[in-house]
């Protein structure tokens, strides 16, 4: 009786949930010399994209290969979130950060992945320094745009294709000067 009693807790619910699910993703093959490792870069802001990696990510493991993510954690001035509140000013884009890098990392600890924050490979003074050069690309120089001898212009001008949702880049010269930068 008292077991059916404590098992309708909802605090009981969770953690009962939660010990059958670290014993579940605990049963997987173990990884070895043949195992493969997969990274998976979540540039974050988007909770469905997480579930969808992170299940992949969890199917992988499950198979004994080696996985880790990488998610951000409100390093990035812009972010795909930001599409879902386009009206909210850049200088506010930050009070977003904190929930969104809490629920990304949820949903990887219910999954028994490990992850990294982007915080955790870059330093504050590389990324200021990377800022610094973005700074510099406008809507003329864009294609030029390279990091140790890779070209990144055509990766950018990939993005903001997507980012216009498809509307070719020099049908929204103006809206864009600025997302240049930021993305």
């Amino acid at each position: 009786m008292i077991k059916s009693v404590l098992l309708k807790s909802k605090y009981i619910k969770k953690l009962n949930s939660e010990r059958k699910l670290k014993k579940f993703y605990g049963k997987g093959k173990k990884a070895d010399k043949k195992s493969i490792s997969v990274l998976f870069w979540s540039t974050g802001g988007m909770v469905v994209q997480t579930n969808l990696e992170g299940i992949i990510a969890t199917a992988l493991k499950l198979r004994g290969h080696k996985v880790n993510v990488i998610l951000c954690d409100s390093v990035y001035k812009a972010c795909a979130k930001r599409i879902d509140i386009p009206d909210v000013p850049i200088s506010d884009w930050g009070k977003y950060c904190r929930s969104c890098v809490s629920q990304n990392s949820k949903i990887l600890d219910k999954l028994g992945i490990s992850y990294y924050y982007i915080s955790d490979l870059i330093t504050k003074e590389k990324a200021d320094e990377l800022r610094s050069e973005a700074d510099k690309v406008n809507y003329i120089n864009y294609k030029n745009l390279s990091l140790n001898g890779i070209n990144l212009g055509n990766h950018l001008e990939s993005a903001m294709f997507r980012h216009t949702k498809g509307v070719h880049l020099t049908a929204r010269k103006s809206y864009l000067k600025n997302m240049l930068t930021l993305y």
